[in-house]
């Protein structure tokens, strides 16, 4: 929930275990008092932190109150504290590395947890929140207001007396009700400095230390009713000063004191979000809005950074504004800037800040899609760009390219577009770090979101000017930025470009041997680049010395960390396990791209990589690992936190790494093999010597062994991203509920559609779940491995085992897909050659289609001459399908469906999935097909000519006459109606929404099978006629709503019903 919520990302995440591991310094699993004591004395150098003390930190991180702190409590609650502290924020993507800046603030929060913060513990931070800094580019104004200890102390002084001397603050109180403006003024000015501590003292760190003054002053604020007397200042006959003073007062007053240390249901703590209800309900914000095209400039100044702090991080309060016409407001400001009306820069950077927060910047990643149709995107869009003409202000700069990076995915593609996404590769090259590195989070977000997007920016020089970004920045952040775009564009499928850059490959070796910041996200890189399958990608990486020093920098998964040991006053090692497992996965890639055939008895071309040396660098892994087993630690089975095995991938690199060496009759190589075949037998011994057999004590057996769990709870991942996918839980399932149907509909209710399911057994294979005895074996072997778990817990807390043994819950994760076959065993022909072979396992891993079903495709795809490896041209695609659709121009638009890059061939795996698709995909599928298929300029969208030529085809093939012109007639109509922003094309969703309606008729094939074996049963119910009564059958199964037409009255009368024009 953690990361599919955008609450944590995964290197925040890996901090965190980091210092879990080093708190846990016997690596039982569970932190008690006394580990949390002895990290207390070394924070706070105090050697008289007590036990009970420490006791109470324990029992807040004990979330499940069950007397155990394990990894999950702890990284719940901290998540929690970390949210409450400031010290992170949502993310809408959480694999994108973390700076330097956001370490060390998450490192200072829970250092400050640890110390237990009433112990008066103070953390000094020695970084400036700027955007160099900090990846929060959407908070980046430009501004940075440092004071020193001794100007805290004064200041604090000063307003400390002033609230809690009464007849001081009674004064200010009799001021504020005065008639005389001047008078009301000065004390506005009063109560805004008494609030100004919250600027003065910026982290919620420091909220805590002042407390007392800060909860005293909001209350004294609410409850003698002075709030709603300082609001009324914002009245239109008041001077421009009182505003000024009052929007001041509400910038501080609307966020709250911030102090997570008050119980939640407190009225002040953060969670009520009491202080912008009071806003809310007062009327103040449209008080506000109106003040934001004030003449005055530091009234509109104020009153936009109000709305601002009142807007972000905040959902409801964005969807206020919102409904409010605060998006119009912004617009109209931007754009008399754009027009050269208001020369005025702070205005204009405070309305672009104000905008990319209402388009999504600083929501929780499922809500940063901006609530816009085209129409507003496109202007928006519009304005920004002509205030990149006017305007050369850095600070302008930035903020609008925060607004572009969330509006710009969304937006259809056309020629402007194509001349913004040209100027944001020419921004990468910009003089200052802050513009450079928002235009690279712009970039980032359209490459993740928008395919058409991401092929225009590489064709207009993006991955030149990253390159060069890479090889000459020194900023670390920049080059972080730099390698995570590379690896989402390798995820697009741009493996080839990327290793034919001059000198990328040596200069990513460079940064795994020399850079600590950015090392890990190479080596992540280099996991996507050997799981595209790129042979030319992987031999140039390979033969230019990759995998050597991969071997070489294995250690790096342990390391003395400065800034922990510089925070937490501690000079010891901390662990990132998924550093390692990254390595190794990619370095296990290499040997099996080494065989070009596959013939795993043949010589590996990579042989001389994987020499004496390496299995040295292995053995030194390995050692260190057993050290951790021999602690008792658990980490190594649960690696990334349960969805990774170290064990397993480790193992499995030795093996092929023996493998490798096991055909050839040479001294050395027969070493080598001997050497690992130790190494190997003295990792497994170690590893299994804490694990308990229970099935030998017989307390339990294979039949008995599911009696022992409490519940059930299935963790569902998505089969295309997996396991990074966004994850979905089914909680406190119990035995007798454990039924193949019911398990089905809930996953299939959870999804909004229905599922294939399939869970990966201890092999790392994955099989399908197709009946009642493929579940139970499922939820058999996850019970295994958690009995293992919870036994090897056991032995190292030196408790003895429960009788009668019970397991509180077992985790069962399954894996989710659309489409494919359930698991069959088949053997493939032996006429395929190995790569063929290869080809197919790899479809049938990755898209569940069954050998059987790939056999059956092989045999049509033979028809064109070629063998499964090569790919084909149209020509020969058409001499496949010809003998099932005799239409050549349907056999066109599929293959322009199929041919993605539009290179005029495609591969045995284009035609497979496909082919596949079209035989048992489901409706929505099939329908998605065909839009692909008549979306002639490969754009994302359909035009006229494209709706009349595809219901042109369907009256052909269903003996239809219509004229050319009444088609036409029809699909103005059409357009008219679904063509919401008015740019001469349908989107997938108004195309969709058009079949729905019956309004645009689809040609059978779409309907039925490729390759008939068996009818379509997605449409098999008639449904009556909207106008006639008849009965006729849909082309849909979303068809079936109200307002279905049959086709003899979509012919009779081709524009719409009244029943539509009243809609």
């Amino acid at each position: 929930a953690i990361l599919s919520q955008g609450l944590l990302s995964r290197d925040e995440i890996e901090e965190i275990h980091r210092i879990f591991v080093m708190v846990d310094v016997d690596g039982s699993g569970v932190l008690t008092t006394e580990k949390i004591r002895q990290i207390a004395m070394n924070l706070t150098q105090n050697p008289h932190i007590t036990s009970e003390e420490a006791y109470h930190l324990q029992t807040q991180l004990d979330v499940n109150r069950d007397g155990q702190v394990y990894w999950e409590d702890f990284l719940e609650y901290v998540c929690k504290w970390l949210h409450e502290q400031g010290a992170v924020r949502p993310k809408p993507r959480t694999d994108v590395p973390a700076s330097s800046g956001e370490k060390e603030a998450l490192h200072q929060a829970l250092a400050q947890l640890f110390s237990m913060s009433h112990l008066n513990y103070e953390v000094h931070s020695t970084l400036r929140e700027t955007l160099e800094d900090r990846l929060e580019t959407w908070d980046y104004l430009g501004e940075s207001n440092e004071y020193s200890e001794q100007e805290k102390d004064i200041y604090y002084s000063r307003v400390f007396s002033n609230l809690f001397d009464e007849n001081a603050f009674q004064k200010i109180v009799e001021q504020l009700f005065h008639s005389d403006v001047n008078v009301v003024l000065s004390a506005l000015e009063r109560i805004r400095d008494m609030l100004g501590v919250l600027e003065v003292f910026q982290s919620t760190n420091e909220h805590i230390r002042i407390s007392g003054y800060l909860i005293k002053l909001f209350e004294t604020l609410i409850n003698q009713n002075l709030i709603n007397r300082i609001l009324q200042c914002l009245g239109a006959d008041n001077s421009k000063s009182i505003q000024w003073e009052t929007l001041k007062i509400i910038t501080f007053f609307a966020p709250g004191p911030r102090i997570p240390e008050i119980p939640e249901s407190y009225f002040l703590h953060p969670s009520q979000k009491f202080t912008k209800q009071v806003l809310m309900q007062t009327g103040t914000i449209q008080k506000i809005l109106e003040l934001c095209e004030n003449e005055c400039i530091e009234v509109r100044d104020q009153a936009l950074l109000a709305l601002g702090f009142i807007a972000r991080h905040d959902l409801e309060s964005k969807n206020y504004l919102l409904a409010l016409g605060c998006m119009q407001v912004s617009l109209r400001i931007l754009r008399r800037g754009a027009d050269k009306v208001l020369l005025d820069t702070s205005s204009l950077i405070r309305t672009a800040w104000l905008l990319s927060i209402l388009c999504g910047a600083t929501m929780p990643r499922d809500y940063s899609k901006p609530n816009s149709n085209q129409t507003e995107l496109k202007e928006i869009t519009e304005i920004v760009v002509s205030l990149f003409r006017v305007s050369e202000d850095e600070n302008l700069l930035v903020n609008l390219l925060i607004v572009l990076s969330y509006v710009l995915p969304y937006l259809a593609m056309d020629d402007f577009n194509r001349w913004i996404l040209n100027q944001l590769v020419v921004l990468l090259g910009h003089d200052n770090e802050s513009v450079k590195r928002a235009a690279l989070q712009t970039v980032r977000n359209l490459i993740w979101l928008n395919s058409s997007q991401c092929q225009v920016l590489t064709e207009v020089g993006l991955f030149g000017r990253i390159t060069e970004l890479l090889l000459n920045s020194g900023n670390s952040m920049i080059k972080l930025d730099t390698l995570s775009i590379l690896r989402y564009l390798v995820q697009r499928g741009y493996t080839w470009e990327l290793v034919n850059i001059t000198k990328i490959n040596q200069h990513l070796q460079y940064l795994i041997a020399s850079d600590a910041e950015t090392r890990w996200e190479v080596v992540k890189l280099l996991v996507f680049i050997v799981d595209s399958n790129s042979k030319i990608a992987i031999d140039d990486l390979a033969r230019t010395g990759m995998i050597k020093t991969l071997f070489m920098h294995l250690m790096q998964f342990r390391e003395i960390s400065p800034l922990i040991s510089k925070i937490y006053r501690l000079n010891c090692y901390t662990y990132n396990f998924a550093y390692l497992h990254d390595c190794v996965k990619a370095l296990e890639k290499f040997i099996l791209q080494g065989w070009p055939t596959g013939d795993l008895n043949l010589a590996n071309t990579y042989l001389s990589f994987f020499g004496q040396e390496e299995a040295v660098k292995i053995f030194d892994v390995v050692k260190v690992l057993v050290e951790e087993v021999k602690k008792g630690s658990h980490d190594l089975y649960q690696v990334n936190h349960g969805e990774v095995n170290l064990e397993q991938s480790l193992t499995g690199l030795i093996e092929k790494f023996i493998k490798v060496h096991s055909g050839l009759l040479n001294e050395s190589s027969a070493m080598i093999c001997s050497y690992l075949s130790q190494v190997l037998e003295y990792f497994r011994a170690h590893l299994h010597e804490a694990n308990y057999n229970l099935l030998v004590q017989g307390q339990v057996n294979a039949d008995t062994i599911m009696d022992c769990v409490q519940v059930f709870n299935i963790k569902c991942m998505d089969a295309l991203n997996y396991p990074n996918g966004d994850n979905k839980l089914l909680s406190n399932i119990k035995k007798q509920d454990m039924n193949f149907i019911y398990i089905k509909r809930m996953v299939s209710n959870a999804y909004g559609v229905d599922k294939n399911l399939e869970f990966i057994d201890t092999k790392g294979d994955k099989l399908g779940i197709s009946n009642q005895g493929d579940l139970q074996y499922a939820v058999f072997l996850h019970t295994q491995a958690a009995l293992e778990d919870f036994l090897r817990n056991l032995q190292t807390l030196g408790k003895p085992v429960p009788h009668p043994l019970v397991l509180p819950n077992v985790e069962v994760r399954l894996v989710v897909s659309n489409t494919g076959y359930s698991y069959t065993p088949f053997t493939l022909g032996t006429s395929l050659s190995q790569v063929d072979r290869n080809l197919f396992k790899d479809l049938n891993t990755n898209y569940n289609i069954s050998f059987s079903e790939l056999q059956r495709l092989n045999n049509e795809y033979l028809k064109s001459g070629k063998p499964p490896h090569e790919p084909i041209s149209y020509l020969e695609f058409e001499q496949i399908m010809l003998g099932t659709i005799p239409d050549r121009n349907l056999i066109g638009h599929i293959f322009n469906a199929l041919d993605v890059h539009k290179a005029g061939m495609i591969d045995f795996s284009a035609f497979a999935v496909g082919m596949s698709l079209l035989q048992t995909g489901n409706p929505e599928q099939r329908l998605w097909f065909a839009f692909r298929a008549y979306d002639s300029e490969n754009m994302g969208a359909i035009k006229k000519n494209d709706v009349f030529e595809m219901m042109k085809t369907a009256n052909y093939f269903k003996n239809i006459q219509v004229p050319d012109l009444q088609l036409r007639n029809s699909v103005e109509g059409i357009f008219s109606y679904y063509d919401r922003d008015k740019d001469g094309k349908l989107q997938y969703e108004e195309f969709r929404e058009a079949v729905m309606s019956n309004y645009i008729t689809l040609n059978p094939f779409w309907t039925q099978n490729v390759f008939p074996k068996q009818n379509f049963a997605g449409f098999v119910d008639t449904v009556p006629c909207f106008q006639c009564g008849k009965k006729f059958m849909p082309k849909s199964p979303i068809s079936r709503s109200a307002g279905a037409r049959c086709d003899e009255c979509i012919i009779s009368s081709p524009s719409k019903p009244t029943y539509f024009r009243s809609a």
